[in-house]
């Protein structure tokens, strides 16, 4: 049941009161539920024992000291909240109760009352006197007007601690009193019908203070009852014991003391448990359902214990059904109260029996509760349907099964590893290793989202120990079982190791670290990284020789190398392996194509070279490697310069010489120099007719270009070195810069090099290398231009050409292109062209920011940070140059409309840019000075008058709120010497936009 329910739940209360109809009498001003609609409950005098009516207490006269404590706040209340001692505040009021029973009743139902807010009072002569309806009915009329923040719910640490202070500090008086106090029928009494008396109250104080001490007071009484139980039982098995030595000696005495004991305690325990039924009566059963969602959890959290310390009563499905209702609560909060309380009930092996048919009835609810918008309660509510499963294996159905198993695949860690305990319950427990990762793998390959290997490893790593299992893994890759799909097995291989030996986490589900657990992190990061190399040291060069001609699987096999530590090869004395795993590399280098194997070889090749005695085994395998592959570029390359044409198998040869030269020259010097003849290549673009090979000369064009220039920052280089790095820059500028103009299509990593080169080459490399004078880049108007047209055929223009196209094709072309937006705007933040020209691209934003706007709006930022005027000016550049396009479009008047309806979204967005007006001053004035310009200056007359330029000022108005005061009158004024307007303007529509932003200019945003 829900708090949607609320309302018509309490009005269906099973005792309804005679006076409930009755209309309240006018009281001050308090916090009322206005559709709290529940009985008045008229609470009984006494709780209806079976036994007649109770003894009456010993009462005294009352005297002028209990009438002098009506407007007295309760001592016992002050004391707990200047943080006395439990022990001390509960044995005084003990002391008083031994001298006189009235006045520490009184005391003590003082005490309740303060709790509530209330400033009201209760004495002698009204508990004797008055029902406990009309003592609730006058302390409601003494509220005072603020009373809605009750102790309960105000704020602060001191009102903080409360909470937890009233509560310990019931449970603890019950335990107190539990020998002999808490059987008084008349304190129990007048404890109960004050409490069920608030609890029934429509006055928020008072029903939520009552029902949290009502729960708490159960709470109390139930562990008594746990307590007396125990000794039933210790006192039976006495008995027992006791008749078979009477059978010896016929000695009785003993008998009956324990016989009178045994009364004694089921006396007590009677009469403990007629209390905690009236309590649930009277205030759970009516409350579990109540408006206020805290008060709801404390009913279900104290219900929650109650079955978890005395199942012998609470255990039973007349009580759980209130918890499986309540698991359909609105309030998140409730909902994870719910589960919490279930938890460890399930957890229990011998309350199973009483819990099946609750499971059977709710599980459906609790399987729906794994998608919950609440995180906590999806977690709680996957880790209960675990302890379910556990509980009753055959209760869940496999698409009850499916809705978990598909949670490990989430964003949120703890969530994806909770379903992962029941995947791991399900499909993984008690198997061996091998089983395990053949049914982890059948999961993956059968839940079709094999693009989320990484998900899926890090939610089962720290719960399933196969996952880190990478020697099976590895030997089930070396054997034939057709079984098992080699390339997910090794997607799931190498994600296992990633994160183990490095700690990298999927995107989404980081979380923040101990200092304490990132060390115990890093010693069993290096535990692992020792064992996994012991293992591999063996396996990897016997798994690329499987695998060899197969790319996509080598591909991520070559990640494994740079794991594996290079010491242990010479400590175990396993050099040999070392040379078989080069040699086998080479191989590879020599039979593949694919740029991301022939780098990733490459890298391998640089780690080992790293090493001293690593080199010294392999140096000469990897000479011999670099020397074919430059003999073969030389060959085709010479004889394209000689022929000015290549047969198809050269062409093929070339293709691949020219990858692996740029793969190689990415991080080794090579024995010759190959700039000639890469540029003579590059020549005979046309005849070659191919992309691949025109792109990858230039990359290594590239590489060769700044392994030279590191050479010269190292001081490795002569004069005359210099003066060649020089020469080859404007050779590579020229190349680039042709490729650009004529538009090849094909060429983004060809334009990346380009623009990281300029970069390199900016007015900060002198002082970088000082030895080489000019060689920092300068870069004219007619490049910028080349470049400028480049990105904007490539990145920005229609997408109609694109519509028949599938999803997968669309999503690699607007990475490249993002590649390409990327590296322009990289040339923007490093100076290399001016902030001013970034107006080009940020025209853009709106019309491409599904595509584009997390780039450009950072690239927006970053120049702010650089220069805030000349960012401005861009800005308003750009919207200009936005609403010149608009207002030339040759399109229907609706197209028109939403074009110029883009312009005012594009200035509102790059407003927005500007969110602290007084470090944003200057270029919000500035703004508005160019915009003023454009729209009302000569170079808008010269356009063709000001009709076509004065509607700019309506876009520009989107600024205005962005001004500071004192900034507002300067604009006016700037605005009123340029435009000049008629003296009837306000009635012409040509002059509506200037009012427009006039009026933007005054009214204070």
């Amino acid at each position: 049941m829900s708090e949607m329910d609320t309302s018509e739940a309490q009005s269906s209360s099973p005792t309804k009161s005679p006076s409930s109809g009755m209309r309240l009498r006018e009281r001050k001003r308090r916090v009322v539920d206005d559709d709290y609609v529940d009985e008045l409950i008229t609470t009984p005098t006494k709780r209806g024992r079976p036994k007649g009516k109770p003894k009456t207490p010993v009462r005294r006269p009352p005297n002028a000291q209990n009438a002098a404590q009506n407007f007295v706040e309760s001592d016992m209340f002050n004391a707990l909240m200047k943080g006395d001692k439990f022990n001390k505040i509960i044995e005084g009021w003990i002391e008083t109760y031994e001298r006189d029973q009235d006045e520490a009743t009184v005391k003590f139902l003082q005490f309740l009352i303060n709790a509530t807010g209330c400033k009201g009072a209760v004495t002698t002569v009204m508990v004797r006197s008055m029902d406990f309806k009309q003592i609730v009915d006058n302390l409601s009329d003494q509220f005072e007007d603020d009373c809605g923040d009750y102790p309960l719910v105000r704020t602060g640490n001191q009102w903080k601690r409360f909470r937890s202070l009233f509560g310990d500090f019931i449970m603890i008086f019950v335990g107190k009193i539990k020998q002999s106090i808490i059987y008084d029928d008349g304190f129990t009494d007048y404890v109960m019908q004050l409490l069920t008396g608030f609890a029934s109250s429509p006055v928020r104080n008072f029903r939520h203070t009552a029902t949290f001490a009502a729960m708490k007071f159960s709470s109390a009484l139930v562990d008594v009852v746990v307590e007396l139980v125990g000794l039933k039982d210790k006192n039976n098995r006495q008995i027992e014991t006791e008749k078979l030595k009477i059978k010896q000696h016929a000695n009785s005495d003993a008998m009956e003391a324990l016989i009178k004991q045994k009364a004694d305690i089921e006396r007590k325990v009677s009469e403990l448990s007629i209390m905690i039924q009236y309590v649930f009566k009277h205030v759970f059963a009516h409350r579990y359902r109540d408006i206020i969602s805290d008060v709801r959890c404390v009913c279900i959290s104290e219900l929650g214990k109650w079955m978890l310390v005395y199942p012998q009563l609470f255990l039973d499905d007349s009580y759980l059904k209130y918890v499986g209702w309540l698991l359909y609560d609105k309030n998140s909060e409730v909902r994870q109260r719910c589960i919490n309380c279930l938890i460890p009930l399930f957890e229990h092996k011998s309350y199973r029996d009483r819990l099946e048919l609750f499971a059977s009835k709710f599980k459906e609810r609790v399987i729906t509760m794994v998608m919950d918008k609440d995180r906590d309660v999806a977690v709680g509510a996957v880790t209960l349907i675990t302890d379910i499963n556990k509980a009753f294996p055959e209760l869940l159905r496999i698409e009850d099964c499916v809705t978990v198993y598909e949670v490990v695949y989430c964003a949120n860690r703890a969530l994806a590893q909770a379903a992962a305990k029941f995947l791991d319950a399900r499909l993984f427990s008690n198997l061996e290793p091998k089983r395990v990762v053949k049914n982890l793998l059948q999961f993956f390959t059968e839940g079709e989202v094999h693009d989320h290997a990484a998900y899926l490893v890090d939610a089962l790593i720290e719960v399933t120990p196969a996952v880190k299992d990478w020697k099976t893994m590895g030997e089930m890759l070396l054997g034939d079982d057709e079984e098992i799909s080699p390339a997910h097995l090794i997607e799931i291989l190498i994600c296992s190791v990633n994160q183990s030996l490095t700690d990298t986490i999927p995107t989404g589900r980081g979380t923040k670290k101990s200092a304490v657990h990132q060390r115990d992190q890093l010693q069993q990061m290096k535990e692992d990284k020792q064992r996994f190399s012991d293992d591999f040291i063996e396996l990897l060069p016997r798994l690329l020789n499987k695998y060899i001609v197969e790319a996509d699987k080598v591909e991520p096999l070559l990640d494994l190398c740079s794991y594996i530590e290079l010491d242990l090869y010479f400590t175990a004395r396993r050099e040999q392996l070392l040379v078989e795993l080069v040699e086998k590399l080479a191989e590879i280098f020599e039979k593949n194509q694919k740029n991301e194997v022939l780098k990733k070889i490459v890298e391998v090749f640089a780690r080992i070279s790293k090493h001293n005695s690593a080199n010294a085994k392999t140096e000469t395998i990897r000479g011999r490697l670099i020397d074919q592959v430059v003999t073969q570029f030389t060959y085709v390359a010479q004889s394209l310069q000689r022929n000015g044409t290549l047969d198809e198998d050269d062409r093929a040869d070339l293709m691949v010489s020219v990858k692996k030269l740029a793969a190689l020259q990415l991080s080794f010097d090579l024995p010759f120099d190959p700039w000639d003849l890469t540029v003579a290549v590059l020549d005979s673009q046309n005849a070659l007719k191919s992309a691949e090979i025109v792109e990858s000369s230039v990359q290594l064009l590239f590489y060769h270009l700044i392994n030279r220039l590191n050479n010269a920052a190292s001081l490795r280089t002569s004069k005359n070195d210099h003066n060649r790095i020089k020469t080859q820059r404007d050779q590579f500028i020229a190349i680039t810069r042709d490729i650009l103009a004529k538009g090849v299509k094909g060429v983004e990593n060809a334009f990346s090099c380009l623009c990281d080169m300029l970069i390199f080459f900016n007015h900060k490399i002198s002082e970088e290398v000082p030895r080489v004078e000019d060689i920092e880049v300068e870069i004219d108007t007619p490049f910028i231009n080349t470049i400028h047209s480049f990105v904007i055929s490539n990145v920005f223009h229609s997408r109609h050409d694109e519509e028949q196209m599938d999803q997968e094709n669309q999503i690699d072309l607007t990475c490249k292109r993002r590649i390409v937006l990327g590296q322009y705007c990289k040339l923007i933040i490093y100076g290399v062209i001016p902030i001013y020209e970034m107006a080009s691209i940020v025209k853009y934003y709106v019309r491409f920011i599904d595509d584009y706007g997390d780039i450009l709006k950072a690239v927006i930022q970053k120049a702010k940070e650089l220069d805030r005027l000349l960012t401005a000016k861009a800005l308003i550049q750009a919207v200009i140059n936005a609403y010149e396009d608009a207002i030339a479009l040759n399109a229907p008047e609706e197209e028109r409309e939403y074009a110029l309806g883009s312009v005012h979204e594009l200035a509102k967005k790059f407003s927005q840019l500007f969110p602290d007006a007084t470090k944003s001053r200057e270029a919000v004035a500035y703004v508005h000075q160019l915009g003023i310009r454009h729209a009302l200056g000569t170079e808008a007359q010269k356009r063709g008058g000001r009709t076509q330029s004065l509607p700019f000022l309506e876009v520009l108005s989107e600024f205005s709120a962005k001004l500071l005061k004192v900034d507002r009158t300067a604009v006016i004024t700037y605005l009123d010497q340029h435009a000049k307007p008629p003296e009837n303007y306000e009635e012409s529509d040509e002059w509506e936009p200037y009012v427009i932003y006039r009026n933007s200019l005054t009214t204070k945003q």
